[in-house]
């Protein structure tokens, strides 16, 4: 979706949340985060996002499951970010 009110190149990123419930934990399954995240990206992609964030997902399965979700439709850019905790 570049910018047609300039000469130098826009993109758009939107970002897809994690939620509040850990996989990992047995709080959701992936069939859970599945139709979270399809309603999520499909809203992203059909209003013209240049690129799709996985939002701070602290649980691992929560970034991996939209991964593979977007993986068969890659024509933009994904990214990831993961939080954590120091276990002492």
């Amino acid at each position: 979706m570049r910018s047609a009110f300039s000469d130098r190149p826009r993109w758009v990123a939107g970002s897809i949340g994690p939620g509040t419930k850990a996989p990992s934990l047995g709080q959701a399954t992936f069939d859970d985060l599945e139709r979270s995240y399809r309603a999520q990206a499909l809203g992203l992609i059909e209003g013209g996002v240049d690129a799709i964030l996985i939002e701070t997902a602290y649980d691992l399965l929560q970034v991996a499951e939209p991964a593979q979700l977007l993986r068969p439709h890659q024509t933009w850019s994904t990214a990831a970010s993961i939080t954590g905790a120091a276990v002492a």
